[in-house]
């Protein structure tokens, strides 16, 4: 953690604890082949009609993004887009559309049309006994997507909440592949990438931290949310930016018809959700507050250091909707966060995050639609002391720019084009020491750094036949690293360090640094053996321009962010997917295997005792090397009855190796190492018991791996004072975690003449007190040389209780 007591100027922080390329050759050739072939189909056959549909909540209006829109006894499909909209050719005459979303029921549409048609499609919510829990998609046979997971938000309530708070990252974690260093720690990992490695969008604006109160709660509030769509492999080609996963996360455009809202009361925090058209249904707005109250919670505690400790957060999301006609959509969307924490001592913390994002929709021809965006995204943080005579503050953050735009065209029945481009700007503060007030402290300013990433891409969707469906794409990035800066030099051909540092260059603005070109070809295949069980198989390319700068064990929402230069290479991630898909006893059971290996190139890592805040010469303490990660990932769903629920398990490893000409510069003498969120085994249980209209019960458990820590190999004695010697990295792990959560959640009766409803949420979380440990360190003293004591972050049952209105 940053130093409660600063007597210099100068601010530190100390750590706690070629086959691939080929085959993208050859996967490349295979696309243009395909594109070939698929410019050689007829665009439109004569005997072919047109279907423009849209589908919205029958409840409140709202459009339905990514509902599964399916042909019955053709084989061939869609989903809906940002608008809700979906646009198939089908044969004159008869036909059958089954139109299926997560949490609604399924709708069969049976229409008979000569010439081309519009169809509106209301999905009904499904009911208490019908209700679906948090899954992937609906439908892992039909949908073409491997490696998507996409969170039902309103099941988050059937899930037993932490302190009364319903939250998406924590459902993510009971998905297969999808772990998390401990309690407590900020944002998640996917298939062995690093937290940095996730591109977060909320409305298309990146969220550079997704956590209150140091990683126990999402900064989402889910009442605002539409829905939250997770990528694992197969990566959609409008996509880049990072190497491991996206989470794209929606907002609810608001409801259409009538005012109408939800207001909720917890131990930690109260949130109000207020939503409804403005004068005509073809204006919308929502929106939605969260503010805690623990610091009340924390004076309530008999313990003395406890009372001695703030926390407080607070969000609020704004979002506007005007549909100028059926063929054009606007939208702006408005986010912002701020958390406020402070420790027994004299040291504060505190983030923010202020986001906005505007989009316009619009339908330029029955089968081309086309979306503009514009986004800015801030991230700022600050560290306070306040120890008299050593009063500073200490503040770094990140600014986001962004334009494109993304164009679909239905060429054909069974060819679809998608094709884009745009520009990021970003602006990077590494960090700024300012003294306050009469201290004795000498200001330091850090050095900022700035960006330009330009791109495109073009890709294909086509439909082979009943059976067999491609897709390919190449993404292409030109990235330029920016004055006004300065950039450290070094003698050639030996190890970046105080002794071989020679001089520093400057730049003057917009005068160009470094420059990386990078390119992405993504392919994906889906083979359908019949109506119940699928092949599929994707291999992505990505690339990272933006690096997390951290030598503590987990990430916290008070590390460096830092883009590539000429030392900081750009992360380059390769991955090939492979699943197998399967629906039994009348599609209410699923199963679903996936595997994966993952290869990324120039991942970050520091040296032993390496410094990074405020150090002007950073590049001298950072490392890079190659990261490796492969598994196995299982899960078996039951969505319909009274129980639902699913079992999930993941078998996998993420390795690191770090090797280098210079010792000085390798970990672990160059080999491979686990990296500190590797957890081989990740097991979970989810279930929700309907016990009737009113009344469910939720239960969830977890068991995964110890993480990998750093044990020391030797010990000796200097001057009568015992010292620890940790010569290999991560060379140990905790032991297992394991949880029982329950909840039970009570809906009141309902009455006609009522014009709202409650809901009471009942939660133990860890029920059996398991002091579950976080990490463990090493002290030494004049009789030990390395006393282990072991961090249990949660170690009692956490019981809270919620009260929600909905009218």
């Amino acid at each position: 953690m940053f130093p409660c007591n600063m007597c210099n100027t100068n601010v530190k922080l100390r750590a706690k604890s070629q086959t691939a390329r080929n085959a993208f050759l050859r996967l490349s050739s295979i696309f243009l082949l395909i594109c070939h072939t698929s410019f050689g189909q007829p665009a439109t056959p004569q005997n072919k009609i047109l279907i423009r549909g849209k589908v919205e909540d029958g409840g409140n209006g709202e459009t339905i993004v990514g509902a599964n829109v399916l042909v019955s006894g053709v084989g061939i499909g869609t989903t809906t887009n940002a608008s809700g909209e979906y646009f198939l050719r089908l044969s004159r005459g008869r036909n059958t559309l089954t139109i299926s979303f997560v949490g609604y029921q399924i709708l069969n549409v049976v229409f008979d049309a000569q010439r081309d048609t519009t169809l509106l499609n209301e999905l009904t919510p499904a009911t208490m006994l019908q209700e679906i829990v948090v899954t992937g998609e609906l439908d892992h046979v039909q949908s073409f997507q491997i490696g998507q997971n996409i969170l039902n938000i309103s099941a988050l309530q059937k899930i037993p909440p932490l302190l009364g708070e319903p939250d998406i990252v924590r459902g993510l974690l009971l998905m297969p592949g999808v772990s998390t260093v401990g309690e407590g720690a900020t944002g998640f990992n996917v298939r062995g990438g690093a937290v940095d490695q996730n591109l977060i969008l909320l409305d298309d604006a990146p969220v550079f931290n997704t956590s209150h109160l140091f990683g126990f709660i999402t900064a989402f509030s889910s009442t605002a949310v539409s829905s939250a769509e997770l990528y694992k492999g197969g990566l959609p080609i409008n996509y880049g930016g990072r190497v491991a996963s996206v989470l794209d996360v929606k907002l609810r455009q608001g409801n259409k018809r009538n005012i109408s809202g939800r207001f909720g009361v917890g131990i930690l925090a109260t949130n109000l959700t207020i939503e409804g058209p403005i004068l005509s249904p073809r204006t919308t707005f929502l929106v939605s507050g969260r503010v805690s109250y623990s610091n009340w919670l924390l004076n309530a505690i008999q313990n003395p250091r406890l009372k001695e400790s703030k926390a407080s957060f607070y969000d609020g999301t704004v979002k506007v909707t005007h549909d100028f006609n059926k063929n054009h959509k606007l939208s702006f969307t408005s986010y912002t966060s701020h958390d406020h924490f402070k420790f027994p001592g004299d040291t504060t913390y505190g983030w923010s995050t202020q986001n906005f994002s505007l989009k316009a929709l619009s339908t330029l021809r029955s089968n081309v639609f086309l979306t503009t965006t514009l986004v800015s995204s801030n991230y700022k943080y600050i560290v306070s002391g306040n120890q008299p005579t050593n009063e500073f503050d200490f503040s770094a953050g990140i600014g986001f720019r962004s334009a494109k735009i993304d164009a679909t065209w239905a060429v054909s029945p069974n060819i679809k084009l998608e094709f884009g481009a745009g520009g990021d700007r970003y602006s990077v503060a590494l960090g700024q020491l300012d003294p306050v007030g009469a201290s004795n402290i000498n200001g330091i300013k850090g050095n900022k750094e700035y960006a330009n990433v330009t791109f495109g891409y073009v890709g294909t969707q086509f439909d082979w036949s009943d059976h067999f469906t491609v897709r390919g794409g190449m993404r292409l990035l030109s990235y330029q690293l920016v004055g006004p800066g300065k950039i450290n030099e070094y003698t050639s051909g030996q190890p970046r360090s105080e002794d071989t540092f020679t001089g520093t260059a400057s730049y003057s603005s917009d005068q160009t640094i470094q420059r990386y070109a990078r390119w992405e070809p993504r392919v994906s295949m889906r083979y359908k053996v019949n109506e119940k069980s699928a092949f599929k198989l994707a291999l992505d390319q990505t690339a990272q321009f933006i690096h997390v700068i951290s030598n503590t064990s987990a990430v916290s929402p008070v590390d460096l962010w830092k883009l590539s230069d000429p030392y900081l290479k750009p992360q380059k991630g390769r991955q090939v997917s492979i699943g197998y898909f399967r629906s039994v006893h009348q599609q209410n059971y699923e199963l679903s295997l996936e595997a994966y290996y993952k290869h990324v190139d120039n991942v970050v890592d520091y040296k032993d005792g390496g410094h990074l805040l405020l150090n002007d010469r950073l590049e001298a303490d950072l490392l890079q090397g190659i990261a490796r990660s492969y598994g196995v990932e299982a899960m078996l769903e039951k969505k319909q009855g009274k129980i639902t629920g699913w079992l999930s398990y993941t078998l996998s490893r993420t390795e690191r190796r770090i090797k280098s000409s210079f010792p000085e510069e390798q970990i672990n003498s160059g080999k491979f190492y686990p990296a500190s969120y590797d957890k081989p085994h990740v097991f979970s249980a989810t279930a929700s018991y309907q016990v009737s209209s009113r009344v469910s019960w939720g239960f969830n458990f977890v068991l995964y791996s110890g993480r990998p820590i750093t044990y020391p190999t030797a010990g000796y004695t200097y001057q009568q004072i015992s010292i620890a010697n940790f010569e290999q990295r991560n060379n140990a792990r905790t032991p297992a975690y394991h949880r029982l959560d329950l909840s039970l959640q009570v809906n009141s009766k309902s009455i006609p003449t009522r014009k709202w409803k409650g809901t009471w949420v009942f939660s133990l979380y860890n029920v059996y007190a398991r002091k579950n440990p976080y990490s463990i360190f090493f002290r030494s003293d004049y009789f030990t040389v390395a006393q282990p004591y072991r961090l249990s972050v949660i170690g009692m049952v956490v019981p809270s209780v919620s009260y929600t209105i909905s009218f």
